[in-house]
């Protein structure tokens, strides 16, 4: 059986979340999201693991490479 509704459904549900945590997630969505950027790593054009591997630590040293130089 369905539980009963509060005479006011559209108020807060009381529903929190971590600030810490949600920032340190959209840090790493935000860095996937760049990482699909380069077509080599977006379109999987290396089978093998270790191929594919390597490719996102070159793209990833890239995007430290250019933030790294725009702060120095």
């Amino acid at each position: 059986m369905p539980a009963a509704h509060s005479a006011q459904s559209n108020g807060y549900d009381g529903i929190t979340y971590s600030k810490r945590l949600y920032k340190k997630r959209n840090l790493i969505e935000r860095c996937f999201n760049k990482l699909k950027q380069f077509r080599h790593i977006a379109t999987r054009y290396d089978r093998g693991a270790l191929n594919y591997l390597a490719m996102a630590k070159i793209a990833s040293t890239r995007l430290w490479l250019r933030f790294y130089e725009s702060a120095a």
